[in-house]
């Protein structure tokens, strides 16, 4: 089997999955296949590796990873070409096992021109009544966030406003409190006088009245916190980067404590993040960003521990930015994604704004008919 690689022409057009990872773009072909579109990883951990997809981006099999076994092919790797004889695993694919949704699946904008504007929209979480909203809005550039609230009335959304605990700050990630509980945890940016600059993004709690608080620590760190979630019995899940790795940790209480947040252990995963986890803590729906290509996932509790996470339908999956995962009390599972939505026309180079969309796929039915 003949294995050529050569660095790929700068006019010649990269799936939106590899951007952004590394200089090195290279186009590899295993002997009469279609082809591969390969980048060396930016954090090169492993440099002797290649984080590829197929040219046809075929969602159930879309990365592959080309293992180098020495250093000599490495260095002949960035010049332009390796022989078969030096290929370690010539192709290692990657299956993901995709969720069989009752029906088929359906994506829509959700609430076109009220939520959803040709400004970035990301991230929405539901009061128990599902008539008020939080959801992230930011402008283009980015240098703004803010968390927006709305509120329906007559069956009709209306237009949001800032919400009382936001509009100073770097405000993102807005979750309310499941059950009856009407506070808010979010993520926030915020100045801290005692170190002369500003925290890293870090927990915060607003009650429904007052000022937010930041949660102390071991919940806070000198790390970036994010997307907390949390269940009925008070189990808290969030993104952390505190160990330098993006993970997804978990605080539970036991004995009436809180105990200090520790990695959730998942198979076959790669910085999971942006955790939803259902009310009664049986399903955990999150992104996972397994060789370099953001995915929903999801994965269930079982007496051995978090099983193996299955990929949500193409439909919610798509070849654009995919993440955010929430659910209406109802159990109707939204999301955000960058593909064309309210603003169909993107400029090249630019990132496209986000939307929220909605489906009419229950999040209830992850893990139950499994």
């Amino acid at each position: 089997m003949v294995v050529k690689l050569s660095i790929a022409n700068e006019t010649e057009s990269m799936p939106t999955v590899l951007e952004g990872f590394s200089k090195w773009r290279f186009w590899l072909s295993i002997g009469n296949t279609d082809g591969y579109w390969c980048i060396q990883p930016s954090d090169f951990n492993r440099p002797f590796h290649l984080i590829c997809i197929n040219r046809m981006f075929d969602l159930n099999n879309f990365a592959v990873r080309i293992g180098f076994a020495s250093s000599l092919c490495g260095i002949v790797l960035l010049l332009g070409g390796c022989s078969s004889e030096n290929v370690e695993s010539p192709v290692q694919k990657l299956k993901l096992a995709e969720w069989e949704a009752p029906e088929p699946v359906v994506v829509e904008l959700f609430a076109p021109g009220v939520v959803n504007s040709t400004w970035p929209e990301f991230g929405i979480s539901f009061t128990a009544s599902g008539d008020t909203a939080y959801f992230d809005r930011t402008i283009k550039d980015r240098s703004q966030l803010a968390i927006m609230r709305t509120v329906r009335l007559d069956g009709v959304w209306q237009n949001p406003e800032v919400a009382p605990f936001s509009g100073h700050f770097f405000d993102v990630d807005p979750f309310v409190v499941p059950g009856k509980g009407s506070g808010v945890f979010f993520s926030s940016r915020q100045i801290d006088p005692d170190r002369g600059g500003v925290y890293s993004f870090d927990h915060w709690f607003w009650s429904g009245q007052g000022e937010p608080i930041r949660l102390p620590r071991p919940l806070s760190s000198d790390g970036n916190e994010y997307f907390l979630t949390a269940t009925l019995d008070g189990t808290l899940f969030f993104s952390s980067d505190r160990s330098s790795a993006s993970d997804i940790y978990i605080s539970r209480i036991i004995d009436g404590m809180r105990v200090d947040p520790e990695i959730v252990t998942i198979p076959n995963t790669e910085s999971p993040g942006n955790p939803l986890v259902t009310p009664d803590g049986k399903t955990l729906v999150f992104q996972n960003d397994l060789f370099g290509a953001s995915k929903i996932v999801f994965s269930c509790r079982t007496d051995s521990g978090w099983s193996e996470p299955l990929l949500l339908p193409r439909a919610i999956n798509s070849a654009y930015v995919d993440f955010a995962p929430a659910m209406h009390p109802d159990g109707t599972f939204f999301f955000t994604s960058e593909r064309p939505g309210m603003v169909t026309d993107v400029i090249p180079g630019q990132r496209p704004p986000g939307d929220i969309y909605t489906t009419n796929v229950n999040v209830n039915d992850f893990c139950g008919t499994l």
